[in-house]
């Protein structure tokens, strides 16, 4: 059995490099599974031009640089990849024996049917989408067609922007095609759990977000906050994309919260910081470590996006998860719907644009968080990461 493990040599391809601190940390988490396991393993740099030049739109370049030195400093990575091409030959070159693909939005194809608009100038335009979001590319195995016998996997995969009901026929049968490349499937929701399952007559299983997993894989992460933070005891951090209501009913949640005294901090987006009341701001650059102690360190979290309610939850810190995730309002399509409600945890669930809650019920949800309930559940997942983890380690 060791000497077989000594053989495999391991491929990940995952948003690695994303301007995203939960997608740096997500990866960190899977290469520290499987170095625990004793497996060798190493990131394939696939980066698609288009994809870093969007970043290069939305981030500043001292938070690029950021996100770049934590891929440096803690993830095994090979030699850039700019095409599917370049990824084939890394493969061969390196003799990678097994491939993971994910977690993250790796299943994300945008259809030829959402992405036509109407235009002013032409009458009927196409949106661009970057790489990632095309078919083929890496994501799908389309490697498979020069490497037959790398075994392909998809882990904690999500289908986040990938409209089944607007695919036309020729683009269902590709992708179906590509699925059936992989010798095992696992998905982050049901949403992307019901739409693999109409193209491939199998079960697919959902599996955690590696980041509940991070704590356990990567040792050091009890490690201490930078101290160029210094805050008290009772922070609680606000964090959004944009002003999802009156710039009144953030000044009434900040009064809110020092009624409570709570030291209200302003926590920065990788795009920066939303102007709104707090004692402090910590604004880019910010590393994707402090970002996760910040978090884990706090007494609440009030914000957007899915990976910072991820980190508060698995540390059974009490949130508030404002979510913009549902597609056509259809809550079942959001990453963050399905994963609270699996937990019986949509009390501190607010979609945004579907209803608005007062400040003041925002700050009595986070004082009257459940703690047991989310520890029970945060421990039942973390069991169920691992079990679903080792089914991949299993087949390699």
């Amino acid at each position: 059995m060791d000497k077989v493990e000594k053989e495999k040599k391991v491929g990940l391809l995952t948003y690695h490099d994303a301007c995203n601190f939960g997608a740096n940390l997500q990866a960190l988490s899977t290469i520290g599974y499987f170095r625990n396991k004793g497996i060798s393993i190493e990131v394939i740099n696939w980066s698609p031009n288009d994809l870093q030049d969007y970043y290069s739109r939305m981030v500043i370049p001292s938070q690029r640089k950021e996100h770049s030195e934590f891929v440096n400093a803690f993830l095994p990575i090979s030699s850039v990849c700019r095409t599917s091409e370049d990824v084939a030959d890394l493969i061969i070159d390196n003799g990678y024996t097994d491939v993971i693909v994910g977690s993250d939005a790796v299943f994300s194809y945008k259809p030829i049917l959402s992405r036509i608009h109407l235009s002013r100038r032409t009458g009927v335009a196409m949106t661009k989408v970057t790489k990632d979001h095309q078919f083929p590319n890496p994501f799908w195995g389309d490697f498979k067609t020069v490497c037959p016998n790398v075994k392909l996997f998809a882990m904690s995969a999500s289908a986040q922007y990938l409209d089944f009901g607007r695919c036309l026929p020729f683009e269902k049968k590709r992708l179906k095609s590509a699925l059936e490349r992989f010798d095992y499937i696992s998905v982050r929701d049901r949403w992307t759990k019901k739409i693999v399952e109409s193209f491939i007559n199998k079960d697919v299983d959902i599996s955690p977000d590696p980041v509940f997993g991070l704590a356990k894989n990567i040792r050091s992460l009890n490690l201490s906050l930078s101290s160029r933070f210094r805050l008290p005891e009772n922070y609680v951090l606000l964090s959004f994309c944009s002003y999802i209501y009156p710039k009144e009913w953030f000044e009434g949640l900040y009064k809110k919260l020092k009624d409570k005294e709570f030291f209200v901090v302003n926590l920065a987006m990788p795009e920066g910081c939303v102007d709104i009341p707090a004692d402090m701001k910590i604004n880019v650059p910010l590393s994707p470590l402090d970002w996760y102690l910040l978090i884990k360190n706090s007494k609440g979290y009030i914000g957007q996006r899915m990976h910072p309610m991820v980190v508060a939850l698995s540390n059974i810190v009490p949130f508030v998860s404002f979510d913009h995730y549902a597609y056509k309002k259809d809550l079942y399509s959001s990453k963050i719907f399905d994963l609270l409600e699996r937990a019986n945890l949509l009390d501190n669930y607010v979609t945004i644009g579907r209803n608005e809650i007062e400040a003041k019920d925002v700050v009595s949800k986070i004082l009257q968080f459940d703690k047991d309930k989310a520890a029970s559940f945060v421990l039942d997942y973390e069991n169920s990461y691992s079990s679903l983890m080792e089914k991949i380690t299993d087949r390699l």
